[in-house]
Formats: C-alpha cells, structure tokens, sequence
C-alpha cells in the first residue's frame, strides 16, 4: 500500500470514517463544515495539494480590493501558508497548498482541515468588501508582513 493510501487510512480512522480513498486519478473531496475541500495526488504520489473555493472575485473589482487579496497572499502570512489564486474563467478565488506526502502525517493534515473554515471565512470576506469600503481594511498580520527580509 502506498504511502498516500495509508494517509487516508488513517485520516478516515481519525475522522470516524468508513474509509477514504482517492479516485483514480487521485483525487478526493472532502466536506470540511459545508466546505468542499480537494485532496489532489500530484507527482506519482510524491506531493498531496490540498485546496478549495473561498469566493469569487467580480469582474470590476477595484484596484484597493486587488491589493488587499494580493497582500493577504504575502509570503503566505494571510492564508497560513496557502497560495491564493484567481481561476481562469470562473474567477473563483482558489486556496491552494502542496505538501511532501514523505513529510506529512495525518495530525498536519487535521490541524489543516481545522483552520480552513476560519481561512474559507476570512478570504471570502475579504472578497466580498465593496470596493468603496476597503480603505479601513488592514490584515491582522501586517506586523508580521513589515518585518520579512527579502533576499
């Protein structure tokens, strides 16, 4: 058994499930309170990318709102170390992280699983600010973000 299949094994013990399994072509969704959250197996099960939708950005959005979701995606400091993307088309706002399968266990990944509601909530927020109200809006980790040295 595979290293990724003995993972999900053991997160459907941890979460009281029957079991849980990848598709076959690696994939898996998970409800994570109304949530759905996507397990992806990348690179011959080498690395697992885990992601999900926290809303939509519109068509005319501001300036000041791109800025915001662009800062909020600073060295990861805003999203706990997910990647925030825009998706082509739908213009859905994607949070994304890749994770070694060799250095993850099933504790990381449940302590994942528990901030992704609170990170879901605070993205899509964040995206559904009117433009006109974005000039109070500051990132609690601002602090944080000022003292990064860049190389």
């Amino acid at each position: 058994m595979s290293i990724i299949n003995i993972l999900f094994e053991n997160l459907a013990q941890q979460l009281e499930l029957e079991s849980l399994k990848l598709n076959n072509e690696g994939h898996l969704t998970l409800m994570d309170d109304d949530i759905p959250v996507d397990f992806q197996s990348c690179n011959e099960d080498k690395n697992l990318c885990i992601y999900f939708e926290a809303g939509f950005l519109e068509e005319d959005c501001s300036p000041k709102k791109l800025e915001v979701l662009l800062m909020a995606n600073y060295f990861g400091l805003e999203t706990r170390g997910f990647n925030l993307a825009l998706e082509p088309g739908t213009r859905a706002l994607v949070l994304s992280r890749m994770f070694s399968i060799n250095e993850l266990d099933v504790s990381q990944v449940l302590e994942t699983l528990d901030f992704i509601p609170e990170l879901h909530h605070e993205i899509q927020a964040l995206a559904e600010i009117e433009s006109k109200d974005f000039s109070n809006t500051t990132l609690s980790r601002d602090a944080a973000a000022s003292t990064m040295i860049r190389i």
